[in-house]
């Protein structure tokens, strides 16, 4: 998987430049760190043990992680750093892979004098490094987060238009960087990047560092070697009993739309990818916001924010985090099982939605008794039926996996409207709901929670 910079590149948009601007201008509190002949840029902030560190996706770079960065280090230290060639470090020796990518960052934060053992965090491409970090130097960590972590296997199982786009990026972006040799940078828009509500100075190092010709060769190496990079990642050893949270979104491929690739079926092969990493994990949870986009650092970050801060109380408490890792697959299913409730609940299909519970289950709609079973189930939901009817979205906010059972997390907005004469109510709120795997493939709630923002259910005029 490649990230926005990337995708924004290769659907051929770009207007407007921006200044080249030094780096003592523009970056908040960060350094360059010679590492054997050429330098890498550090930036870390915040104090606490265990450090985390961020590694970035492909054709990425530190701007696009300090509005994590800076939320994490309220709570410990954390630094975000560039690869050779990107942001605002030197370019690097050839070739652009994950161990010797991994070996770079092991002797930055040696020569900065950042203290493990760290929390790695490594969004889409990065996920190959940290693997690789970890097996090649695993008394220097305590724990991993995986941010739409690219998958070993990805390129033998996704679909070959998605091979087509990431061979395209190599010669596209050498092609950039001779442009910009020649005094002729590609104009790429500057995106909304989250960092700059706080540093508004960052936009202009942004502009800059992207008409870098360095940041094109950097991103086509980076790029090219994808494949060994894979390799790599594969070859590593397993995490054992570290603590690692896997954050997945359930729409990755929106940012690609346009690029020929069937964004359908991409996304439900990448969900069984990313459930597969969990087993890299004894001590493995699995988070997914399913309306996120491969950017979920930029799409659901306090979610990302979640996943790390876990790991970090894990890592200084010594225990485990969580149960079980789930078995693959389970996030997918799980995202065809609330379209298939949602769905049989707008079209007051009663036996069809009995079948989404559990004999034991319990649920606790706002201002009521709670109900208990099937029974209880197929009751409340008979006279709602039979009174009104039913227009419900329940958007998830997260799910966590944890072994065979499922925490969804979210808002529900619900629109009854009586068979008989009478005004339309609304009402509005947040949910939770605990899902457990009951089969091969059948997932079904066992406890639900609607908690109202509403004093009262609102009532508005019948349409």
């Amino acid at each position: 998987m490649i990230t926005r910079t990337i995708a924004l590149l290769l659907t051929g948009l770009g207007l407007g430049a921006g200044a080249r601007v030094s780096a003592a201008q523009v970056d908040p509190g960060g350094r360059k760190i010679d590492i054997g002949g050429y330098a890498l840029h550090l930036r870390c902030v915040g104090s606490g043990a265990p450090t985390v560190v961020f590694e970035a996706g492909a054709g990425s770079w530190s701007v696009n992680y300090v509005h994590l960065q800076d939320a994490v280090a309220r709570t410990t230290r954390a630094c975000t750093y560039d690869r050779a060639g990107l942001g605002l470090s030197d370019p690097g020796p050839l070739p652009r892979t994950s161990v010797p990518m991994a070996d770079e960052l092991y002797a930055l934060l040696e020569r900065a004098g950042e203290a493990g053992p760290f929390v790695l965090v490594g969004h889409s491409l990065g996920g190959y490094n940290v693997r690789v970090f970890a097996s090649r130097h695993p008394e220097s960590v305590a724990g991993v987060v995986l941010l739409e972590s690219a998958h070993e296997e990805q390129f033998q199982r996704l679909s070959p238009e998605v091979a087509a786009v990431i061979a395209e990026a190599v010669p596209q972006f050498r092609a950039m960087a001779d442009m910009a040799r020649a005094g002729r940078p590609p104009q790429e828009p500057i995106p909304e990047v989250p960092a700059f509500a706080a540093h508004p100075e960052l936009r202009e190092v942004y502009a800059s560092v992207t008409r870098r010709p360095e940041f094109y060769e950097a991103s086509a190496a980076e790029m090219e070697g994808a494949p060994t990079s894979a390799a790599q990642a594969g070859a590593s050893a397993a995490l054992g009993d570290l603590p690692l949270v896997v954050v997945t979104a359930g729409r990755s491929f929106a940012i690609f739309e346009g690029l020929g690739i069937p964004l359908d079926a991409a996304n439900a092969v990448w969900l069984e990818l990313q459930s597969e990493l969990l087993d890299l994990s004894t001590d493995a949870t699995q988070l997914v916001a399913p309306d996120a986009t491969h950017q979920i650092d930029w799409d659901a970050p306090e979610l990302a924010i979640d996943a790390v801060l876990r790991v970090v109380r894990a890592a200084r408490r010594g225990t485990r985090m969580a149960a079980a890792p789930s078995a693959g697959g389970a996030g997918h299913q799980l995202l065809e099982h609330w379209d298939r409730y949602l769905e049989t609940i707008n079209a007051k299909a009663l036996d069809r939605l009995m079948e989404f519970f559990s004999a034991d289950a319990i649920l606790m709609p706002p201002s009521q008794p709670a109900v208990y079973g099937v029974d209880g189930a197929r009751a409340w939901f008979g006279a709602l039926f039979a009174e009104f009817d039913v227009e419900l979205a329940m958007p998830t906010l997260e799910l966590m996996l944890l072994g065979d059972r499922a925490v969804r997390r979210g808002t529900y907005e619900v629109s009854l409207t009586p068979n008989a004469e009478g005004p339309r109510s609304v009402d509005r709120g947040k949910f939770i709901q605990v899902w457990e795997r009951q089969g091969e493939g059948v997932w079904r709630i066992v406890r639900g929670m609607l908690n109202s923002d509403l004093p009262t259910i609102e009532t508005v005029g019948r349409e």
